[in-house]
Parts: C-alpha cells; structure tokens; sequence
C-alpha cells in the first residue's frame, strides 16, 4: 500500500509541473485517463485519482463514462455510478457495448441490458493473435473495428450481419482510433504516428516521431490530445505546430477519453 502511495503521490506532484502548457481548448473539457494506477481525471487546474480500477479501457457516451466494469453519471460535483451489466466491454454508444475478444476473434454486441445481439468473427480464422480491442459505433447500424490483428481495420453493418474491409494503413501495429463526427473523419495511431482519413480515402499522416506506443486519443478542431504508455503522459499536439507537449504525467496510460466541464 505505502508503494502505492508513493506512486499516486509521484504522479500528482509531476502531473502539476505541467498544467501550465494547457491552453484555451481545453478550459471546457475535462479529460479521463486509465492508467496502471487507475483513471485519473484532469482537468486546467487539477489531476486526480478518480477511480482505482488499473489498467481500464474507458468509453463516452451521451455524458457518461464507460469503464471495464461501472458506468458514472455527473450531476454537477457529485458522481453517480452502477454497475455495468456486461463486464470487459471496451466500446459503448448508441445503447450498445462491444467486446472484443483477442483469443476468439470475434466482436459480441450487446444492449445496455447485457442481452446478446449480434456475434460476429473477423474475416479469418482464430489464430490468437493479439490485437488492440479499440473501435466504434458510427451509428446505430455500423461499427468500425480498430484492428483484427492482421492490420486490417473492419466494418460491422450489425442488422445485414456483414463484414467488409474498411482500411489497412501503411504501418504496423495499430493502438488507438478517434472517430471526429463533426467532420466525419478517422483518426488511427500507429506506435508513433497518427493518421486521418475519411470513409474511402487514403489515410494521411498528420504527425509523426510521437512519444511511443500511443494508447487513445481525443481531437479538438486541429489539436490532438493523446496518451502514451512509452511516453508515461497525455500529450498535446497542434498538427499546424507540428510538436508534442506533455500535459500530464500518468504512469504507463492506455486509454483517453473526454467530456465536456
């Protein structure tokens, strides 16, 4: 426990050093990070211990946070949460989570009542082969697969039950996505470099020789916040700026979420 501690304590006093390098865009927006140590909630002013739950895949939907296991609604400073009915979900949204398994290779779909709806596999046979469990409803009918271990993003049209190649990038092992809806774009995350792309076109780098293996993404107009679990931060960086700058220190982060303050 006192390691523990030591370690939450370590995160808060570097985290702070740096809050300084938050700008105007996110004065509104409060950001979410599961860590090693557990999620951790920063905002202009502050980082802290949210919640104990290590290493968890977080989700947004409709102002709630989604984590592996409890679902929090906000009314004004006070935090509501319940137990979510599927466990090791890591997508949610439009009253649907997705989990994705790396040993079966298969996505199950169920409603918010942990009812089964859909189970449906990746274009090959199960090999075993690990993969980032990442990707999102576009809509209440389509779901983009970030990676079927095989470099292959996928769609799911979940009603016709079909599934169709949606893009391969030009890199290796993908760990994160955002899905911007405003302009209807994809934002992928190799180790290093982050590309965007719309719906059938070629992806396009928009920045590179990033702190390693990025973990999640949030993108705010032409700045993109990002995790690193090699880089041990959220960073910012301005795609017209071209350079990374760490917002906050969090040990070993694989996931980034964001909802407005």
């Amino acid at each position: 426990m006192g390691m523990i501690r030591v370690s939450l304590l370590l995160t808060f006093l570097l985290a702070v050093c740096f809050l300084g390098a938050l700008i105007h865009e996110e004065k509104g927006i409060v950001f979410y990070a599961g860590a090693k140590d557990g999620i951790f909630r920063i905002t202009q002013d502050t980082v802290e211990l949210f919640s104990r739950t290590e290493y968890s895949k977080l989700s947004v939907w409709q102002g709630r946070l989604y984590d592996s296991s409890s679902v929090y609604s906000f009314e004004g400073e006070k935090v509501l949460s319940e137990p979510l009915k599927v466990s090791h979900a890591q997508v949610v949204g439009f009253g649907m989570m997705a989990r994705i398994s790396s040993e079966k290779d298969t996505v199950t779909f169920f409603d918010m009542s942990g009812k089964v709806l859909w189970e449906y596999g990746m274009l090959h046979e199960p090999d075993n082969r690990l993969q980032d469990a990442g990707g999102v409803f576009i809509n209440e009918n389509t779901f983009v697969l970030l990676n079927d271990g095989e470099g292959n993003m996928l769609k799911y049209s979940l009603k016709e039950g079909t599934i169709t190649p949606f893009a391969r990038l030009p890199v290796g092992k993908l760990g994160a996505m955002y899905f911007d809806r405003g302009y209807i774009q994809f934002y992928v995350a190799s180790s290093d470099s982050i590309y965007r792309f719309g719906e059938g076109e070629e992806p396009v780098m928009v920045a590179k020789d990033l702190p390693g293996h990025i973990t999640g993404m949030v993108v705010i107009g032409e700045t993109i916040y990002f995790t690193s679990n090699f880089g041990d931060g959220l960073y910012r960086y301005a795609i017209d700026e071209g350079r990374a700058t760490l917002i906050a220190v969090l040990n070993y982060p694989v996931s980034l979420v964001a909802l407005p303050w």
